[in-house]
């Protein structure tokens, strides 16, 4: 996805000093549940970004999470650098593998759309273009994810502080190998809105043409069952782009 992020700088008071525990998660996600971000850099407002579990769907005698992504720019911001990123991935509800993962990509002059459709059975990732026809079989390795996904996968997972996580995404062709650390858990304090306990996790990958190959992201989720990821930030050459969690 185009950006990732964190809350703003003024609504972070900061982090306070407390023995957090890590609550073992849910293990069942609810539809409608949905994230909403205002995405900053260098705390200037230039985005939104969002993430929803639309629905369950039955496909072929299996219920799925429908689940999308989306993140774009907005307002002035949008005359510099248009974006409009939008991904979808169709999970299996008992394994949290991805069927079906789904991608529209509209950043810049660039624009692209592409779907996988993943056999986890017989070890089978089949891409195919926005028109539905196929452009390429590969192998991939057993459990693989997508982008989306994983990130799914990995809230229904339990941690503990200083646990290091290991993920197979399946994008451009090719498995890619994704470790997540849990790095601290601390209690959270955001300005207006109270204190929230939370974990922080740091992804990394060699992940092609990706945000965590090139920069450090640190996402900061509700150390409760709900697993909520309230803070993000990003570590960029040309600053720090983060987006805010929009709390009732």
């Amino acid at each position: 996805m185009g950006f990732a992020g964190i809350l703003r700088a003024e609504e972070f008071s900061g982090k306070i000093q407390k023995l957090i525990v890590i609550a073992d998660p849910l293990k069942e996600f609810q539809p409608g549940e949905k994230f909403d971000y205002k995405v900053n850099w260098m705390g200037i407002p230039i985005g939104t970004a969002s993430l929803h579990v639309k629905e369950i769907i039955n496909r072929n005698g299996r219920d799925l999470y429908h689940v999308v992504a989306q993140a774009k720019t907005t307002g002035f911001f949008s005359k510099i650098y248009f974006l409009d990123d939008v991904m979808q991935s169709y999970i299996d509800k008992q394994t949290l593998l991805p069927i079906i993962y789904e991608e529209k990509i509209h950043e810049g002059k660039r624009k692209s759309e592409m779907a996988i459709e993943f056999n986890q059975t017989n070890g089978v990732a089949i891409y195919k273009d926005k028109n539905g026809n196929i452009t390429r079989q590969i192998e991939i390795r057993r459990g693989v994810l997508d982008p989306l996904s994983c990130f799914y996968a990995f809230r229904a997972l339990k941690v503990e502080k200083s646990g290091s996580y290991k993920f197979v995404i399946n994008t451009d062709f090719k498995d890619w190998d994704v470790e997540v650390k849990v790095t601290d858990a601390t209690a959270l304090e955001i300005r207006k809105k109270g204190v929230f306990d939370t974990f922080v996790a740091e992804p990394k990958s060699e992940l092609k043409n990706s945000a965590l190959a090139r920069n450090k992201t640190f996402i900061y989720f509700t150390a409760d069952e709900k697993r909520i990821p309230i803070f993000i930030k990003t570590l960029t050459r040309k600053g720090i782009i983060t987006a805010n969690l929009q709390l009732p």
